[in-house]
């Protein structure tokens, strides 16, 4: 009941994977500049320690998560310190949400290797938001 397909393999919940992550960085980093990035880890994303955790870095070194022991993936959220943008990858949830100025979004639909789409302020997001399957 409500399972992917058999030979359809979505994608992890609560975690950007390693390749795509790369990716975002790439697109990320004109948008960024040389300022430093807030990376916060939820509970449920840091297995060694028992509370959200918060890393203060370069935005690149987002890749060096993947090879801690105190946390699990990527983070649940992170943004610049002029708060241009904000990258939220919900642990019950199999996609990203990231808000940003009309450039930052127009680079990440137009980079071809990420898969995205814009949604607005009153589009849904949860289990009821396809109604032609749901019948709604």
């Amino acid at each position: 009941n409500r399972s992917w397909p058999r030979y359809l393999v979505g994608p992890d919940e609560g975690s950007i994977d390693s390749e795509l992550c790369e990716r975002l960085v790439q697109v990320l980093k004109h948008h960024t500049g040389s300022q430093y990035c807030f990376f916060q880890f939820s509970l449920l994303a840091t297995p060694a320690v028992d509370h959200d955790l918060l890393f203060k870095c370069p935005l690149v070194d987002v890749m060096l998560f993947y090879e801690k022991d105190e946390v699990h993936g990527s983070p649940t959220y992170w943004w610049p310190e002029d708060n241009r943008w904000c990258l939220c990858t919900d642990w019950d949830l199999t996609f990203s949400v990231l808000g940003g100025t009309e450039e930052l979004i127009q680079a990440v639909l137009d980079d071809g290797l990420v898969e995205a789409l814009i949604v607005s302020t009153s589009s849904r997001i949860d289990s009821k938001a396809d109604q032609i399957n749901l019948g709604v």
